[in-house]
């Protein structure tokens, strides 16, 4: 049995181990104090030795490293190329799987090809060949064009070679105005706009057929259309600038074609009648289409603004009137 002692303190019993109990409580805590010390040595050196173990590991690769250098320079090839062969490899096999997806879409693409033929009645399939043979023939054309673009610069190029610097100068600016007139001449026959080929503007206006009276009718008439003298003065004119003896641009043959269709097309009375009829249909749905562009517009401004509207006498109430009369005084 513990012996516990006791002594009167002012008529009170106290327990004389009380004294013993908080020298252990602080003796404890200090035990705590040295063992979290401890701990906290132990993981910094821990920490320590792995930074360390890391250093040393980088330090040994970077001398496996030279040594392999060293070797490959002596014994064979050095350890970035296979570095680079190994990139080199990863490359090839993502070649390999573009070019087995290029297959496999081709592959589709021919299939649904052949289906769509064998559903097609004899007149499409007619239309198609048909189709086919003018890409053909158009590839073939703009292939033979861009061979005589090539040597026409390669000719020109030994041309201005020649040159003194004066000349040189001279030739490279009147070629740059060459290469700008070709190129409006091609995109607009590209648009099919012949007229704009041959660098003429078409104003003609056609009036009627108008009803006189509801008995007598009277039109059509044709306003400022243009005279086939007209057009082959314009031909002319035109011709004599994109001709490839004449032009040093290297797209002067395909110009020079361009102009020759357009100019064949406009001198001859029928086909040009025709393509005035389209040329106007055209005009009036390109116009019919501005104007719903430009109606649908007012439409959602018009939807748009009565809304606002709408919400502002809703919160406003009866002061809508005053406050929008002092905004435009203030404003």
């Amino acid at each position: 049995m513990k012996d516990v002692s006791w002594s009167d303190n002012g008529g009170q019993r106290v327990n004389i181990d009380d004294d013993a109990g908080n020298k252990n409580e602080k003796t404890n805590n200090v035990s705590q104090w040295r063992c979290k010390r401890r701990q906290h040595r132990l993981s910094a050196h821990r920490d320590r030795s792995r930074k360390g173990g890391r250093f040393r590991l980088l330090f040994l690769v970077g001398i496996t490293l030279l040594v392999c250098d060293w070797t490959s320079l002596h014994c064979g090839p050095p350890y970035s190329s296979i570095l680079v062969s190994a990139a080199t490899m990863e490359d090839d096999n993502d070649e390999y799987v573009r070019q087995v997806l290029e297959e496999e879409r081709r592959l589709e693409e021919e299939y649904a090809r052949q289906q769509q033929q064998q559903r097609e009645t004899p007149e499409e399939r007619a239309q198609r060949q048909e189709d086919e043979r003018q890409a053909q023939e158009a590839a073939a054309q703009q292939a033979k064009l861009e061979k005589l673009r090539i040597e026409r610069e390669a000719k020109f190029e030994a041309k201005v070679a020649r040159m003194n610097e004066q000349q040189r100068k001279k030739a490279m600016t009147k070629k740059k105005k060459d290469a700008k007139l070709n190129k409006r001449i091609i995109a607009a026959s590209e648009k099919e706009q012949h007229y704009a080929v041959l660098g003429i503007r078409n104003w003609s206006m056609e009036i009627g057929p108008l009803n006189l009276l509801g008995k007598f009718q009277v039109g059509p008439f044709q306003l400022f259309k243009l005279s086939s003298k007209q057009i082959r003065q314009a031909y002319k004119q035109r011709a004599r600038q994109v001709h490839p003896d004449k032009n040093n641009d290297g797209r002067a043959e395909q110009a020079f074609v361009e102009l020759q269709k357009s100019a064949e097309l406009l001198q001859n009375d029928d086909w040009r009648a025709q393509y005035d009829i389209a040329l106007r249909t055209q005009q009036q749905q390109q116009r019919q289409h501005q104007i719903q562009i430009v109606m649908d517009t007012y439409s959602v401004i018009h939807t748009t603004t009565a809304r606002v509207w709408g919400i502002v006498r809703t919160f406003l109430g009866p002061f809508t009137t005053p406050i929008l009369v002092l905004g435009a005084l203030l404003f």
